[in-house]
């Protein structure tokens, strides 16, 4: 809400919330995954985003997933924080739209990136952290128990 002060008048937030999950294809014709990625709008009211036939959420982007014992989990991470950035580019390069709410005012909307959901290997995927890290912390596999601070940007693998 800090950033809703600093706006000019008539102007709002349009809170961007993406998704992505690991979904498995077929095991006739090799192990084959592609990454399903989302995107909604926080503004919409989440009785509303949760219902299946409200269509909050539309399709961005199928990423296929490349099963090869050479490839590290580090190029397979970068290879989909590469395909990610290209996907979300237009949102980095749109500037505030004018966009009418549901009062009938037209109002100035600024997009920022407010979310990711997903499950716990999507989470450390897009933390771009090991698998058996905690995506929120720097707590190590092997310290579980202890308090640990919070992870920086340049805290990943």
């Amino acid at each position: 809400w800090s950033i809703q002060s600093t706006l000019p008048p008539q102007s709002t937030i349009v809170p961007i919330i993406c998704a992505s999950d690991k979904t498995h294809l077929t095991n006739f014709s090799g192990d084959k995954y592609l990454w399903l990625l989302y995107m909604t709008i926080g503004n919409i009211d989440k009785e509303l985003r949760r219902e299946k036939s409200s269509l909050a959420w539309i399709y961005i982007g199928l990423l296929p997933v490349s099963i090869d014992a050479s490839s590290s989990e580090l190029n397979a991470k970068q290879v989909w924080h590469t395909a990610v950035y290209h996907i979300l580019a237009p949102l980095r390069c749109m500037g505030p739209l004018n966009l009418p709410c549901s009062d009938q005012q037209i109002r100035r909307c600024y997009l920022i990136l407010n979310g990711w959901v997903a499950d716990f290997p999507e989470q450390c995927t897009v933390a771009f952290i090991q698998n058996s890290w905690c995506p929120i912390c720097t707590v190590s596999k092997d310290n579980m128990e202890q308090a640990s601070p919070l992870r920086l940007c340049m805290d990943g693998l």
